[in-house]
C-alpha cells in the first residue's frame, strides 16, 4: 500500500441543499500533511454537511487489524477491519448517538490498521473547527469531515483541518510521528511535574463531606509524595451552582481549601463547566446562555444523546455566548484566586461540544463553541493543572494539561481489565498530547464491588505501565500496611522515569518502558486462563520482582505464572 493509492481516490462534497458540483474541493499535499479548502463557486450561500475527503479502495486483507479512536473519551474501537468491535462500554454510536451504529462503523480522528507486519496511519492532526472521522464499509474507508452544515457565502472559501497518512513496521515510531505532527497543529507547554494525590470519588462518591475530607487530610501526612486533595462531585449545591455549597459544606469550600493549604497540601476540584441542571439558580436565571433545540428552548441532552448519570436533565452552556464566557471565567477565576485551586478536573466535557443544537452564533460549530469555553477555562485557571474527563479527545488538544484516558474504576476484575486495554492503547499519548490518567488506584474492595488479589495486580501494573497521574480512590485510614506499601512503590516507580510502556502490537499484555537504569517490563493477562511468560536477560541484568505471584529466576531467565486477569511488573537494573 502507497499513499499513491489513497490521493488518486475520489472526493465530494454533501450538501442539504445544493449540488456537488457548487462546491470546489482541493487537497494539496505537504510534508506528509494534507488540508483541505473548499469554496462555494455557486452565486448563492450554500451549507455544508460533509466533505468526503477520500472514498478510497484501499485493498487490505482479511487478517487486517485495527484501532480507532473515538470522539469522546469513552470509545475506541478494535478488532479486524470486517469485524469491528467496540473496545469500551459507551460507544460513540450507541451510547452517545453521535451516528448510527446500525447503519455504519465509524471511528474518529485516527484509525490505525495493521496489516502483513506493515503499519497504516490515517489521522486528522488538528481539530480546530471541525470533527474528523473515518467510516469502514468492506474494503472501502471513506475519510470525512463533519462540517454541521455550516453556510458558504458565493466564493467564501474555508481551510479544513490537516490529515496525514503515515507508514512503518514500527510501531511506536509510528505513533510518535503522529504525536509530533498534533503537537505541531496544538501546542501547549508540558506541566511542570505529574499530579499525585488523593480524591474523594471512589469511596464517597456524591455522599462526600467536609470531614471526609479533612480526615484525608490528616491520613496523607503518611503520604509526602501525595500533594493534591481532590474534592470531587458533591460539594456544590445544584450542578451548575459550583460556587455555592452543599449542606455537607456548610464551612464553605474557600475554608476547607485554607485547611488543605495550611495541612501542606494542594488542592483541587471537581467541575461539570459546560453543564445545569434544571433546578439550579444559573439555568433558572440565564436560560439565554444555554444551546437551543429547534424550537428556540434550552436542549436537554438526553433528547440528543446520553443524558448524564445525576441530576439530570443536563443543559448546557452555550460557549459561543458572551454571558456564558464571563460566567466559565467568574467560576473558574473565584476557585483558582480567591479560593486558592490549584487542580482543575472538568468533568462532563463532551457536553461542551454536544451535537444536535443551535449555537448563539450563527454559524458556529460545536468544536469551536468548546474550544472558546475551554480557553476562557485556560485564562481564568491562571496555570493551574487542567484535566479532562469525559471530554471530545481531539477538541480538547492544546487545551488540557491531562486527560483521562479510561472508563472510571471498579472493583472488578473486568473493569480493571478494560481500563488496561484503555488506557494502554493511550499510552503514545503520555507526555505528548497530555498527560495520561488511567483514573484512581484503589486497593480496598467497597460494598457491591469485589477483586480477588490477582486482579488488584493487574489493576496496579495498568497504573504503572501507564506512567500517568497517580491519584488514590480509597479512605485512606482503611488501607492496610501492604497495601499503603504499594502506594509507595507504585510512587517510587513513577519517580524512576520509565515512562509509559510501549507496545509492538495491538497486543497490549506485554510492556517494555526503559531508564537510564533499566528495563520495566509490564505483564498482564487480560484472559480468565492462566498464562506464562518468560523473559529473556541481557548481560548484566539483575531482577528485582516488583509485583508478582508465582513466579521462578535462573540465571538468564525469569518465568512468570500469571493467574486469570493477573499482573507483575518486573524491574531489571543494569548492574
Amino acid at each position: 500500500m502507497t499513499v499513491s493509492s489513497l490521493v488518486s481516490a475520489p472526493g465530494y462534497v454533501t450538501s442539504p441543499d445544493s449540488a456537488e458540483s457548487d462546491f470546489h474541493l482541493l487537497r494539496p499535499w505537504h510534508d506528509n500533511e494534507m488540508r483541505a479548502e473548499i469554496t462555494n463557486i455557486a452565486h448563492a450561500p450554500a451549507r455544508v454537511s460533509t466533505v468526503t475527503l477520500y472514498d478510497w479502495r484501499c485493498a487490505f486483507s482479511e487478517e487486517a487489524r485495527i484501532y480507532g479512536e473515538g470522539f469522546q473519551m469513552l470509545s475506541q474501537t478494535g478488532g479486524w477491519l470486517n469485524n469491528a468491535e467496540p473496545i469500551g462500554r459507551c460507544d460513540d454510536g450507541e451510547v452517545y448517538r453521535l451516528y448510527d451504529r446500525q447503519a455504519e462503523t465509524r471511528v474518529y480522528s485516527m484509525l490505525l490498521v495493521e496489516d502483513a507486519g506493515q503499519f497504516h496511519l490515517l489521522g486528522f492532526d488538528s481539530s480546530s473547527h471541525f470533527s474528523g472521522y473515518f467510516v469502514i464499509a468492506g474494503d472501502r474507508i471513506k475519510v470525512c469531515l463533519d462540517l454541521e452544515n455550516i453556510t458558504l457565502e458565493p466564493y467564501e472559501a474555508t481551510v479544513l483541518e490537516g490529515f496525514v497518512y503515515l507508514q512503518g513496521t514500527d510501531l511506536p515510531a509510528v505513533l510518535d510521528d503522529f504525536a509530533r505532527h498534533l503537537m505541531q497543529n496544538h501546542p501547549r507547554e508540558p506541566y511542570e511535574r505529574l499530579p499525585r494525590g488523593w480524591c474523594s470519588w471512589y469511596h464517597y462518591y456524591e455522599n462526600v463531606s467536609a470531614q471526609d475530607v479533612l480526615e484525608n487530610l490528616e491520613a496523607l501526612k503518611d503520604y509526602p509524595q501525595l500533594e493534591f486533595i481532590q474534592i470531587d462531585d458533591g460539594y456544590q449545591a445544584f450542578m451548575g451552582d459550583w460556587l455555592t455549597p452543599s449542606d455537607k459544606f456548610q464551612g464553605g469550600v474557600r475554608s476547607l481549601v485554607d485547611q488543605i493549604r495550611a495541612g501542606g497540601k494542594r488542592a483541587g476540584i471537581w467541575v461539570a463547566p459546560f453543564i445545569a441542571q434544571r433546578e439550579s439558580h444559573i439555568f433558572q436565571a440565564h436560560p439565554d446562555w444555554f444551546v437551543k433545540d429547534t424550537n428556540g428552548y434550552p436542549l436537554a441532552a438526553e433528547n440528543v444523546t446520553y443524558g448524564g448519570w445525576r441530576c439530570t436533565p443536563w443543559y448546557i452552556l452555550d460557549g459561543t455566548h458572551p454571558g456564558v464566557i464571563n460566567y466559565l471565567k467568574h467560576v473558574i477565576g473565584t476557585m483558582r484566586h480567591e479560593w486558592g485551586v490549584d487542580y482543575f478536573k472538568l468533568d462532563a466535557n463532551f457536553w461542551g461540544a454536544i451535537h444536535g443544537g443551535v449555537f448563539h452564533r450563527p454559524n458556529a460549530t460545536r468544536i469551536e463553541a468548546y474550544r472558546e469555553g475551554m480557553a476562557a477555562i485556560n485564562e481564568a485557571a491562571d496555570g493551574a493543572f487542567i484535566l479532562g474527563c469525559n471530554a471530545p479527545m481531539w477538541p480538547s488538544l492544546g487545551l488540557v494539561d491531562g486527560m483521562r484516558v479510561s472508563d472510571d474504576v471498579e472493583r472488578h476484575w473486568h473493569r480493571f481489565n478494560q481500563i488496561r486495554e484503555e488506557t494502554f492503547m493511550r499510552n503514545w499519548q503520555h507526555g505528548r498530547l497530555w498527560l495520561n490518567d488511567p483514573d484512581c488506584l484503589v486497593l480496598n474492595c467497597i460494598e457491591g464491588q469485589h477483586a480477588e488479589e490477582e486482579h488488584f495486580r493487574l489493576h496496579l501494573a495498568a497504573i504503572v505501565g501507564s506512567a500517568g497521574i497517580l491519584m488514590l480512590g480509597d479512605r485512606l485510614n482503611a488501607l492496610t500496611d501492604k497495601q499503603r506499601e504499594s502506594v509507595h512503590t507504585v510512587s517510587r516507580l513513577l519517580d524512576s522515569d520509565y515512562g509509559a510502556a510501549r507496545f509492538q502490537t495491538f497486543d497490549t499484555q506485554m510492556g517494555i518502558s526503559e531508564n537510564k537504569l533499566g528495563r520495566l517490563i509490564c505483564l498482564t493477562n487480560a484472559a480468565s486462563e492462566p498464562h506464562r511468560r518468560k523473559i529473556t536477560l541481557r548481560p548484566g541484568e539483575q531482577v528485582n520482582m516488583i509485583l508478582a505471584g508465582n513466579y521462578r529466576k535462573t540465571d538468564d531467565t525469569v518465568e512468570v505464572n500469571l493467574s486469570g486477569y493477573d499482573g507483575a511488573l518486573i524491574e531489571l537494573v543494569r548492574s
